[in-house]
């Protein structure tokens, strides 16, 4: 199999994702590092703003402990949410969890509007 055959293959698998789940063509897939240390792995708008599915992760910043943000792997806390997105805000179902180390907590699993999660009455 030739680079070229394995490239059609992507642009055809990518084509028929879009096509089943209605994601626009201009949506490209990436990952963005931004200034406060947070982490977007998913789409984007051509002018930059999180939409269809994608993660951002956060790191939880506290007094006592001094973080690089150069360096991902000293950030021990963290939160992330993983969903849908719509005009750079969880839209749809998504899922925030708190990390320490390896171990993560789900601190909502549910539907979201607009940046705000719909909870249920109990």
């Amino acid at each position: 199999m030739s680079h070229r055959d394995t490239e059609d293959s992507r642009r055809e698998n990518k084509d028929t994702f879009e096509w089943m789940y209605d994601f626009p063509r201009h949506w490209d897939e990436t990952d963005v590092k931004y200034a406060d240390g947070s982490i977007y792995s998913g789409h984007l708008t051509r002018d930059g703003k999180r939409t269809g599915c994608g993660t951002l992760r956060t790191p939880l910043l506290h007094d006592e402990h001094e973080v690089n943000l150069r360096n991902t792997s000293s950030i021990v806390n963290w939160m992330a949410y993983e969903g849908f997105w719509e005009n750079n805000k969880p839209n749809g179902f998504g899922t925030i969890k708190k990390y320490s180390g390896t171990e993560s907590v789900i601190v909502f699993q549910g539907e979201w509007v607009h940046g705000e999660p719909i909870l249920k009455d109990p």
